[in-house]
């Protein structure tokens, strides 16, 4: 009985310690390269192209969604244009 409970209690931390980084000694990944950019600050100064403003927005009909066939819409999470 205690052979036993000792040989489970290995086999269960055999997936613990080999899940461990500290007991392979791995590092740390070099950074991308490149330079970094901060979103919100690029997203503040972004304006509209004048010369696109006179442009038509083209937009499919809106359809009627019945029910949903799983949660979020459809397998590949794109409901379309969905009619209220």
């Amino acid at each position: 009985m205690r052979r036993t409970v000792l040989l489970f209690g290995i086999v269960a931390l055999l997936p613990a310690l080999a899940a461990c980084d500290w007991l392979y000694g791995a590092s740390k990944p070099p950074p991308l390269p490149g330079d970094r950019i901060a979103v919100m600050q690029f997203e503040a100064s972004l304006k509209p192209a004048p010369e696109l403003a006179g442009e038509p927005i083209a937009v499919p009909e809106p359809r009627v969604n019945p029910d949903w066939q799983q949660a979020f819409g459809a397998g590949n999470h794109v409901s379309g244009h969905l009619q209220f």
